[in-house]
């Protein structure tokens, strides 16, 4: 039996190694119904969101890009990408799933490879989507675990099935870094929240001042500020995949004072992490 291969694409295949570190996880999944013209707007959350129109039309602007929708069409948001949309003419019916899909615990990866904000004719995802729905809506025995693998084969079918639409950022010299950098991310993701800048060094035998500077050149960021924003983004996975309390949540992160955890949660998300946690897991 003759069977076709995947396309390929050099852009993509350079970033072969990330998948050894890739984790994702499953957050929520709900179904979608909007009247002619309805409007709406989403700050940038920590989590990444893929919505599958089954009906009508609708216009979204993400970041300052503006994606015009119709059935059938996939969209992709990554973290932190804030948005808007407005429903068409006949309003629309959608299926959206909400979820982290990381590198190392932190650098989101539809992010990092560039994830399209649109691919069009996306059948199979439609029903992935709507099979996520049904695993929130009745939760039968390892149901996180199930919707956890179709979020990743979601994202995978993707980087399979149409290389030629992701466009990675980084360039060659900051991709090299990020590679000898991920294991210590990785490292550090698993050691709990109270990780120090010089630790991080020590484990790559560089000088912490070198390590600042790769930092800033492969993330944009020092590495005080990726620790800090690792804590807050496990601090958000947590209040959606657990039932936890705020107070058990920010100790889980390293935070002894439950009011210096709120200011700095609503700092980054814009919103405190109870209201976060209501505006996820609302019906």
């Amino acid at each position: 039996m003759s069977l076709p291969p995947y396309p390929r694409c050099e852009a993509v295949e350079a970033w072969g190694w990330v998948w050894e570190y890739a984790e994702f996880q499953f957050l929520s999944a709900e179904e979608l119904a909007w009247p002619p013209g309805q409007k709406g707007s989403v700050p940038g959350f920590p989590h990444s969101t893929a919505t599958v129109l089954v009906r009508g039309t609708a216009v979204w602007q993400v970041g300052d890009r503006r994606v015009e929708a119709e059935e059938g069409d996939l969209l992709w948001i990554a973290e932190g990408s804030p948005q808007a949309f407005r429903a068409g003419a006949s309003g629309c019916r959608a299926f959206a799933a909400r979820f982290t899909a990381r590198a190392a615990g932190a650098q989101c990866l539809l992010a990092l490879l560039g994830f399209p904000d649109r691919i069009r004719g996306a059948g199979a995802a439609e029903a992935d989507l709507r099979e996520l729905v049904r695993l929130q809506r009745y939760k039968p025995a390892g149901w996180r675990q199930r919707a956890t693998g179709l979020v990743a084969g979601l994202v995978l079918r993707v980087v399979h099935e149409h290389p030629e639409k992701l466009s990675p950022a980084l360039g060659v010299r900051q991709l090299r870094a990020l590679r000898w950098l991920c294991p210590v991310l990785h490292l550090a993701d698993r050691s709990g929240p109270a990780v120090a800048v010089r630790e991080m060094a020590e484990a790559l035998a560089w000088s912490p001042s070198h390590l600042r500077r790769v930092f800033r050149e492969c993330l944009g960021t020092s590495p005080r500020e990726w620790l800090l924003e690792r804590r807050l983004r496990k601090a958000a996975d947590l209040l959606v995949a657990t039932e936890h309390s705020v107070e058990e949540v920010a100790r889980a992160v390293g935070y002894e004072s439950l009011s210096h955890f709120h200011r700095a949660f609503k700092r980054r998300f814009g919103c405190t992490p109870g209201v976060y946690r209501s505006r996820l897991l609302a019906p």
